[in-house]
């Protein structure tokens, strides 16, 4: 079940999924779970021991997207495989390109600048981020015409050729949400836990389906939003992505 809270900032949206916590039942250890970002997890901590008291850490735990990877490949399994750094990446970009080079035309002068590497793993970040695949890629390519046409389905064998190099040994780090959201399906952690999100703007189409798989799980899922129901034009990232977690 999904619910959502609402409010203009500083309206006490926090507090109230806060006091939700204390109020759901804990079944078992950590089987309460609240999904924050990165930069807010300690302040998030220290809110909920204030409003919960110390015991509430037996049942209740603070997680980031990133720090809920880990405790899901933990236990489903899939963490072992080492992670790409920035430098390996990079490494990793030129690898695909010297495979696929001689099959590029409209990129083929740009591929042998080293630049143009920075620029691959730029957009392998945006793409991974939106959830957008190689199919979804050559689609679009098939749809459209000209030059256009022939960028995209570049674009596709571009991201192709990187995923096939990165399947042969280290992981990319763009890639840890989308084998999370499989482990999270496949697997049994999420099973008799309330999933509390707060602190978000918007999210990845990446971070959307891990909030979807959560949902095809049949957990609980409590978001807050800094949303309007109004029509006065405020808050409209919050009210986009309210729109997304409906439906």
């Amino acid at each position: 079940m999904l619910t959502v809270i609402t409010g203009r900032g500083k309206s006490g949206k926090t507090r109230l999924l806060l006091e939700a916590v204390k109020a759901c039942p804990a079944t078992a250890m950590a089987s309460r779970i609240v999904l924050v970002p990165e930069q807010l997890s300690h302040e998030t901590e220290r809110l909920l021991s204030e409003l919960c008291g110390d015991a509430i850490s037996y049942t209740a735990e603070v997680l980031s997207f990133t720090r809920l990877c880990d405790r899901v490949f933990a236990r489903c399994g899939g963490g072992a495989r080492p992670i790409l750094d920035q430098g390996g990446r990079i490494l990793t970009a030129r690898l695909a390109l010297d495979g696929i080079r001689p099959q590029l035309k409209v990129f083929g002068a740009a591929a042998g600048k080293p630049e143009f590497l920075g620029s691959m793993v730029s957009m392998v970040d945006e793409l991974k981020s939106y959830g957008i695949s190689t199919e979804d890629l050559s689609s679009a390519a098939q749809s459209t015409t000209g030059m256009f046409s022939e960028k995209l389905s570049e674009l596709a064998l571009i991201l192709g050729a990187y995923e096939a190099a990165t399947a042969q040994g280290a992981r990319d780090p763009r890639d840890r949400l989308s084998l999370l959201r499989k482990k999270l399906l496949s697997g049994d952690y999420a099973r008799g836990k309330h999933f509390f999100v707060d602190g978000f703007t918007d999210f990845s189409g990446q971070e959307l389906r891990v909030l979807e798989a959560l949902l095809r799980t049949g957990v609980n899922l409590t978001v807050t939003l800094p949303a309007s129901m109004g029509d006065d034009g405020l808050f409209v990232p919050g009210q986009e992505t309210l729109g997304q977690l409906i439906h």
